[in-house]
């Protein structure tokens, strides 16, 4: 099962990838959302992946000393140092973006130079999972 899987894989991203409105132009060329709508999928991306649900629980607990008060106000306050941070973070970025406004956006040959070369790494991956040593 494990090389269907890979070859699917990599059959999947070879059609993405080398789509043509892969990229910059699918997203100029889609129609326009509304903030409400970006906002809620975003949020809902973030709690339906349990990476970094995972990664807070083993992280988190490192830095909680009982000796200093209640494990659990302790988790709750580093959790909202966290998002907070993380927060402030994501709006200085999406500010320099949108004050560049595209000026960093590659020429159309770079940019299908790029993407080829992403299609020939996930074809490696792909193959690499699918020829890989089984344990």
């Amino acid at each position: 099962l494990v090389p269907s899987r890979g070859l699917g894989d990599v059959y999947k991203r070879q059609r993405t990838l080398l789509s043509p409105g892969f990229g910059l132009r699918a997203v100029a060329d889609s129609p326009p959302r509304s903030t409400w709508s970006l906002y809620r999928d975003g949020v809902i991306m973030s709690v339906l992946n349990p990476k970094i649900s995972l990664l807070m629980l083993a992280l988190l607990p490192q830095f909680v000393a009982p000796e200093r008060g209640h494990p659990l106000a302790q988790v709750l306050s580093l959790g909202v140092i966290h998002v907070s941070l993380a927060s402030l973070t994501l709006v200085v970025v999406a500010s320099v973006v949108l004050l560049t406004d595209g000026a960093f956006s590659p020429p159309p040959r770079l940019r299908r130079l790029l993407r080829g070369s992403l299609a020939a790494l996930f074809v490696l991956f792909g193959l690499r999972l699918a020829l890989g040593a089984r344990s």
